[in-house]
């Protein structure tokens, strides 16, 4: 199978046209916000009781894509924002069993954050890291200038290889033109849970790995506070309904390009992703 990312395939002309407008939304980011534990935590969600919980789109711009060695890799983008009195800088750091080796090995699954930046004139810089630290005063990418991704790299499961197995036959049958709407729908399912089951490889990890972030006060005191992002208990549901649905509105604002209100429908739907995750504090602040 050639392996593409999922981004990649939805934006090919032979399956699905998304309108640039609705995919330009879906690839917004959406800040992450955490209280510095001057007040109450919060974060972009809605809150259920102890905890805050955090929609897909929290970690923007979703990429999944494979190599020829069998391994996949899982992409978010992650825009962490900390507010407080007093506050010069803030570190954050990935502890737990997943986090990346710095010897080198390539242990699955692994866990980083992987930081982009483009040098205007010399390139782009990229490296990949367990930590990072930003000035309070700029705590935005944009205002950092990087680009920074919570990365899971993974082994190809058995069940992804099947999977991938029967998107080869159907692109074999259906070749580069012709696919009937039955063909789409097909083709979107099969991707969706490829999407799915890297997600499940994400989750798991993730919920493994603990977010530790550590401020820096003005007078050079510090104060550190960790969480642990989960997924929800019915994510598994959750996921399978949401993918359903996107598929039919997919499908239907394919089949009529010129219908705004199947393409209306479709943008309304992917405004409003469903809650998978939950984040939780595993430490308070000192009094």
């Amino acid at each position: 199978m050639d392996k593409r990312t999922i981004d990649e395939f939805r934006i090919q002309a032979k399956s699905v046209s998304l309108p640039e407008g609705v995919r330009s939304f879906v690839l917004d980011a959406t800040r992450v916000g955490q209280d510095s534990g001057l007040g109450a935590s919060s974060a972009a969600g809605v809150p259920q009781g102890g905890e805050v919980l955090l929609s897909l789109d929290d970690f923007s711009r979703g990429s999944l894509s494979g190599g020829d060695d069998g391994a996949w890799r899982e992409s978010h983008g992650l825009d962490l924002s900390c507010a407080g009195e007093n506050i010069a800088s803030i570190s954050y750091a990935l502890e737990g069993p997943h986090v990346i080796s710095t010897d080198g090995s390539d242990a699955y699954p692994s866990i980083m954050f992987q930081n982009e930046r483009n040098d205007h004139g010399s390139g782009t810089v990229s490296y990949s890291s367990t930590s990072f630290s930003v000035d309070y005063d700029s705590q935005s990418t944009g205002e950092q200038g990087w680009q920074r991704d919570l990365v899971v790299d993974f082994a190809e499961t058995d069940e992804m290889r099947a999977v991938e197995d029967e998107i080869d036959a159907l692109e074999s049958r259906t070749g580069t033109g012709g696919e009937t709407a039955d063909d789409v729908r097909q083709e979107l399912t099969l991707w969706n849970q490829l999407e799915y089951l890297s997600q499940k490889q994400y989750a798991q990890v993730l919920s493994e790995t603990t977010l530790v972030m550590t401020v820096t006060f003005d007078d050079g005191t510090t104060q550190t506070k960790s969480y642990v992002i989960a997924p929800v208990d019915d994510f598994d549901q959750r996921y399978a309904d949401y993918s359903s649905r996107l598929t039919d509105l997919t499908v239907a604002a394919e089949e009529s390009p010129d219908d705004e209100t199947a393409r209306d429908q479709l943008q309304e739907y992917l405004a409003d992703p469903p809650l998978l995750y939950s984040i939780a504090e595993t430490s308070d602040w000192p009094a």
